[in-house]
């Protein structure tokens, strides 16, 4: 009988190791594109962490952008809220082809370059973006100059392209970015929101131009808007003020008439005063009583002269003229039934 020796114990084999999943690009419609330079690798770098608070983001994404990252930016005002995402990726010449069709795909597209590079500065954003926008340029179009006065060619480049030139400074510890850290962290909302006055320049120009858009809304936090409970108690005041300004006129004009005076005879003169301001009363016609074309007379210096005078003694002058008017018309109406009583 031959025996056989056992079998080996079997060894489980090691699975295999699935393949790295890539990262998804953000929606472009609520993506802030920003294209920098081999030179501003580390000025992106810090502007990113500046405007969106965050020292990481979201990478892994398939070439040519598999060195970009994406950070999620929030930005809110007393217009909307909106959770965009800030894609940095650098503009080399594999990624350059896939970026220009980002570019007109975002909604925002910065393009951050160095002008004191000897190589690779303005002219290489010239030859890489010349004719990249020509036909769908995003709505905010930034071109960034760090560090350095933007020559005159950069200045061209961008009126062609409907770009705004904006020179800043990313440098660590710069007065620009000490100055944008309390704006962007208001805009983010986790600061108070910063009065300033006059134009924003620099990279407080550059936050600004961003919320130039109306950007899709986040739905996600249903808390107020960031100003929107000043903005009601402001117009809340405002009502009051105007409220109680006319409280107090009413109260004026019920207090400038003089004692005694009751509140028709005031409304009649008032009445009347209207009248002065145009033409003469209707329905004289060709009066030959002289009392009455004297009155007439002194309604007219009234309505030539009255300007100057204080509406209150106007307002005397108006009354006593009217009274005597109409004592006139009643009295001249008398006459004419008792002539024609005696007629009959």
């Amino acid at each position: 009988m031959v025996t056989r020796p056992p079998a080996a114990p079997s060894v489980a084999q090691p699975a295999a190791r699935p393949p790295a999943l890539l990262s998804s690009l953000p929606s472009m419609e609520s993506t802030v594109l920003l294209v920098h330079s081999a030179e501003t690798g580390g000025a992106a770098r810090r502007l990113s962490a500046a405007l969106t608070g965050q020292s990481t983001g979201v990478t892994g994404f398939a070439p040519p952008l598999h060195a970009g990252t994406a950070f999620v930016w929030r930005v809110q005002n007393r217009y909307y809220r909106a959770r965009l995402s800030l894609l940095v990726v650098p503009d080399t010449p594999e990624a350059n082809p896939r970026l220009r069709e980002l570019a007109m795909q975002a909604g925002a597209l910065l393009l951050l370059y160095d002008p004191r590079a000897a190589d690779g500065g303005f002219a290489g954003v010239a030859a890489r973006w010349e004719d990249a926008l020509s036909d769908a340029a995003p709505d905010v179009f930034l071109l960034l100059a760090d560090g350095g006065v933007a020559d005159e060619e950069a200045a061209e480049f961008a009126l062609r392209q409907g770009a705004e030139l904006v020179e800043i400074d990313c440098a660590e510890g710069s007065v620009d970015m000490q100055e944008l850290a309390p704006l962007a962290a208001a805009v983010r909302g986790e600061a108070p929101v910063v009065e300033t006055a006059g134009e924003w320049e620099g990279l407080a120009r550059v936050l600004e131009a961003v919320q130039c858009r109306r950007w899709p809304e986040d739905k996600s936090d249903p808390s107020p808007l960031p100003g929107a409970q000043l903005t009601a108690r402001l117009q809340e005041e405002a009502a009051a003020d105007t409220r109680a300004a006319a409280a107090a006129e009413r109260a004026r004009r019920a207090g400038s008439a003089p004692s005694g005076r009751p509140a028709e005879r005031d409304a009649t003169a008032d009445e009347y005063m209207a009248a002065l301001v145009g033409d003469e009363p209707s329905g004289v016609g060709e009066a030959e009583d002289e009392a009455l074309e004297r009155l007439i007379a002194q309604m007219s210096a009234i309505r030539n002269n009255g300007a100057g005078l204080p509406d209150e003694l106007r307002r005397e002058r108006a009354a006593k003229l009217a009274t005597e008017m109409s004592r006139l018309f009643r009295d001249g109406a008398a006459s004419d039934d008792g002539s024609d009583a005696d007629e009959e």
